[in-house]
């Protein structure tokens, strides 16, 4: 059977920058490295960014223009099938809705897959929302995180285009733990992400500097690995909040370092205000890791409250403090969650998983 050619727009980190992760990049990889490319040809455009922080408004635009160029090369001297785009949110968002419409003129089935959920508070302007609901209409499949996701794309889709749901995913063998201690007299939580304000990074420093003030009988560490545009300002709330012997920032990590920091990590916390399914909650859950997040985006699909981790609603930190010391002061819970987490993401978010959902869109497109 001859392949397909799809058009795959998405993080493939090009210029080779070091200080550019995420769940997009993984994900985009992971596609590549599946059998997926055995069945399909893909020709890539890479739209990363080329900073962390993003450059300026220019640039940016600069960047958007060559893609948009890239793009129209691309379609005007191949036989493309099928388009698979990644997209964020804000002007992400913007640049590929256009490439969205521009595949659909040259007669190129579109699959469309948002992973942000900034994109809630890009839809409060009219003219997103608008632009939203036009990009939908000149897709082919669009494709959400989960379920939540799927609810909050409903109301724009005029159309009534097929939605698809395909959570994130992991290659769960790189990532489980067989042997977790649970009794220790030394406990580490883990921050694992962007540094960043609506990642609730100050909300948790607050929690964690009221436990330790309470002077439970535990030694406790805070491991924040990642970067962000408020790392400096973490730094000085660290300093003011006298925890610099408690909390260790790590900066980004590689994978090497990241699998050690899972292994001794006790607790993972995400605080997020806003997200599309973090990787990084994936990857401690694979490791068995007891986790808490706040319940936005799709993150209710994968934690079951009670069962496999905690959620809390965002900004309640007296709800987050409640949930973290129960987790340290009871070892057989934490090793409960732990069991369940594992086995839910083995069963839900491998790239088997993934590839099987894609291919089957693929065929069927």
């Amino acid at each position: 059977m001859k392949k397909k050619n799809i058009l795959f727009i998405g993080a493939f980190n090009k210029r080779n920058n070091k200080d550019l992760f995420g769940g997009q990049l993984f994900a985009c990889k992971s596609i590549l490295e599946s059998n997926l490319s055995k069945k399909n040809n893909f020709i890539k455009i890479c739209s990363c960014q080329r900073s962390i922080p993003p450059p300026n408004i220019l640039i940016r635009i600069y960047d958007s223009l060559i893609r948009l160029l890239t793009l129209l090369r691309i379609l005007i001297l191949n036989k493309i099938n099928i388009a698979l785009i990644f997209t964020s949110d804000g002007l992400g968002f913007i640049e590929k809705g256009i490439m969205t419409v521009i595949c659909k003129k040259f007669n190129v089935k579109t699959i469309l897959y948002p992973r942000s959920g900034l994109i809630i508070n890009d839809v409060k302007n009219v003219r997103f929302k608008n632009f939203l609901k036009y990009v939908l209409e000149n897709t082919n499949v669009l494709i959400t995180q989960g379920k939540s996701w799927m609810n909050f794309y409903k109301g724009y889709n005029v159309k009534n285009i097929p939605i698809k749901i395909q959570q994130n995913w992991i290659d769960f063998n790189k990532y489980k733990i067989e042997k977790r201690e649970f009794d220790k007299n030394e406990l580490n939580i883990l921050f694992l992400g962007w540094v960043d304000r609506n990642k609730g990074i100050f909300d948790l420093l607050l929690v964690f500097k009221k436990i330790v003030q309470k002077k439970i009988n535990l030694k406790l560490n805070l491991l924040i690995a990642g970067k962000g545009r408020d790392f400096n300002l973490v730094k000085f709330k660290i300093e003011k909040y006298n925890l610099s012997k408690h909390v260790r920032l790590l900066g980004w990590v590689n994978q090497d370092k990241k699998l050690q920091l899972l292994k001794k990590s006790d607790i993972y916390v995400c605080p997020s205000y806003f997200e599309g399914f973090p990787n990084s909650l994936l990857e401690c859950m694979a490791s068995g890791i007891p986790s808490i997040s706040t319940n936005v985006g799709s993150i209710p699909d994968v934690i079951l409250n009670g069962k496999n981790g905690f959620l809390y609603d965002p900004g309640n930190i007296y709800e987050l403090e409640s949930l973290i010391v129960s987790l340290l002061n009871n070892s057989k819970l934490r090793k409960k969650i732990s069991v369940n987490c594992q086995n839910h993401i083995k069963n839900n978010n491998t790239i088997e998983v993934a590839s099987t959902m894609l291919d089957e869109v693929f065929k069927k497109i």
